[in-house]
């Protein structure tokens, strides 16, 4: 885990700000505990990566959702167009998203197998999918936060704004 980030759609009241700056360790349900430090605290631009922007990159591994019988980049690329036009953003790409073959994060080059990618024993990954990062470039600027693919709600599928 490199960033986690809290967002509240109405807000957080002096309270729920307290215990989320008092807040020094996550503990797993393995029993493994992670050290927490606030970084940065403010509306969705704090977290710098809600956007708006044209370009976007990668910050997990996207995922493609369906089982394929073996991992093309290709029909990756196209699974992302399509879910992109799915999600009314307001914007068409300019070109097909390019693929990106590793991420520097922090002078760390990381590769999509580097990132945990189970979800659970029950959900495991998509027949033939390899996790994998691209590059989109939009006609106009979207808003983000941006979040694709398989498990995209379990943190994998992030883009950020370039």
């Amino acid at each position: 885990i490199d960033y986690i980030s809290v967002a509240a759609r109405m807000g957080l009241d002096p309270a729920a700000l307290r215990l989320l700056v008092a807040t020094d360790r996550v503990t797993l349900s393995n029993g493994v505990w992670l050290a927490l430090m606030l970084a940065r605290a403010g509306g969705p631009e704090a977290a710098g990566h809600a956007g708006p922007a044209i370009e976007w990159i990668s910050r997990t591994p996207y995922v493609p959702p369906n089982d394929r019988p073996r991992f093309d980049p290709k029909d990756a690329a196209r699974q992302l167009k399509y879910e992109i036009g799915k999600r009314g953003l307001g914007s068409k790409l300019v070109s097909p998203p390019r693929l990106v073959p590793s991420l520097d994060l922090g002078g760390c080059t990381l590769k999509g197998w580097d990132f945990h990618l189970e979800r659970d024993a029950d959900d495991p990954l998509p027949q033939g999918a390899e996790p994998c990062f691209f590059h989109i470039a939009f006609e106009r600027p979207v808003t983000g936060p941006l979040a694709l693919g398989w498990a995209c709600h379990s943190g994998l599928g992030q883009f950020i704004p370039v």
